[in-house]
């Protein structure tokens, strides 16, 4: 097995569709939550993921996230997009 990077740990982390708060993904990592703020940011600059932020425009009781929103608690919510799914899918 090819040992993956930390970013490909963190992408491939996210791919599996379950849901954290960043200090729960840092601790499941083994990582501070400022690195992990720092990769999440690497990640969106190079298209793998985006930052939700701009789809509540339709409120809370409409929203997938509404049990877990980082918004309502000053965070971000992050999602992959098509190019991290297709690069987690390649990492296996």
């Amino acid at each position: 097995m090819v040992d993956l990077n930390p970013l490909e740990i963190l992408l491939r982390r996210l791919a599996e569709g379950r849901v954290y708060d960043l200090r729960e993904l840092a601790r499941a990592l083994g990582m501070d939550e400022a690195l992990l703020e720092q990769m999440l940011q690497h990640l969106e600059s190079a298209g793998y993921l985006r930052t939700v932020a701009g789809e509540c425009q339709r409120g809370c009781a409409h929203c997938a996230y509404q049990a877990v929103c980082a918004l309502t608690q000053g965070g971000r919510i992050w999602a992959l997009t098509e190019r991290g799914r297709q690069a987690a899918e390649r990492l296996g």
